[in-house]
């Protein structure tokens, strides 16, 4: 992995945005995942940026809702699968009114195509993604 330039340095994240991040596995860009807490609803955003100059482009935007609460580690997550040319990300799904937030894992082409949804439960809170090598 290379090392953060100077324009990475320069990222922050927004106060009222939960994420997370993974490396692209040639070391050039990041996959940032964004969850974004509305009135019973959230926005699920996943960005690339480009390491070496910090530019920002979105990639996907899932929208959601549900009652539950979506504030801890471990609850969304990103990564590349092996080659770099999809990613794996969680996003929070449409529920019920009133209903305990619900979660679906979802896969993209690194160029923004092909966004297919993975998760076939109505109900589930899929979570935790990993791309092992």
């Amino acid at each position: 992995m290379n090392p953060p330039s100077p324009a990475i340095d320069s990222i922050a994240p927004l106060d009222d945005v939960a994420g997370e991040l993974a490396w692209s596995p040639d070391g050039n860009e990041i996959a940032i995942i964004e969850i974004e807490p509305g009135d019973g609803t959230y926005i699920t955003r996943l960005f690339i940026i480009t390491a070496a100059t910090g530019a920002r482009r979105l990639l996907a935007e899932v929208a959601g809702a549900g009652s539950g609460l979506w504030h801890s580690a471990n609850l969304f997550s990103v990564c590349w699968l092996p080659g770099g040319q999809k990613l794996v990300f969680n996003a929070i799904m449409p529920g019920p009114a009133g209903s305990v937030a619900r979660s679906s894992l979802h896969v993209i082409n690194a160029d923004g195509t092909g966004l297919t949804r993975l998760t076939t439960r109505e109900d589930a809170f899929d979570h935790n993604v990993s791309c092992a090598g």
